[in-house]
């Protein structure tokens, strides 16, 4: 009742060139605390497959909190992060543990702080959780805000980083 009328028109909008949407920033990790997450999650594609026909609804959700077990979810993809970020080793058991569901695992990362390390250290670290999250069979890998002053790719100008290659 509150955010549909404004979300409307959006989504008609670009309805015809995206067809994935995950509900909430890549750190709301809210869903996890919902009693009923899934039953929540169907009634908001219910109400978006209004607009358009069989969007592909997903979900951000923390390393360390279980998903929903149960039948087939209505979510399609789960956008996971932590806080702090995970490490290589971490990432690879994380993303090796058994999970029977159709759910896509899309694995978001925080590089390295600039104030604290070298950006060998740096560049090293990064393409090595993004190989783990790779090998893990993660469908998706993606850096959580790219243009952050610390941990980005690229500088808040737009212009391009250190870790930019390395990401590329």
């Amino acid at each position: 009742e509150v955010w549909y009328p404004s979300l409307e028109p959006v989504m008609t909008r670009f309805l015809m060139r995206t067809r994935m949407w995950q509900l909430g920033d890549d750190r709301d990790w809210s869903w996890g605390e919902q009693p009923v997450v899934a039953e929540s999650v169907a009634n908001v594609k219910r109400q978006l497959d209004v607009i358009g026909q069989d969007l592909q609804i997903g979900l951000p959700w923390r390393w360390d909190e279980q998903l929903p077990l149960g039948s087939e979810p209505p979510w399609r993809f789960v956008s996971l992060s932590s806080d702090p970020p995970l490490g290589k080793d971490e990432l690879r058991t994380y993303l090796s543990s058994d999970d029977t569901t159709n759910v896509q695992h899309w694995v978001n990362l925080e590089p390295l702080a600039k104030s604290r390390y070298s950006t060998f250290t740096r560049v090293k670290d990064l393409v090595e959780r993004m190989v783990a999250a790779k090998i893990g069979g993660a469908k998706g890998i993606f850096i959580v805000d790219p243009f952050d002053p610390e941990h980005g790719l690229q500088e808040e100008d737009g212009t391009p980083g250190d870790l930019l290659l390395p990401w590329r």
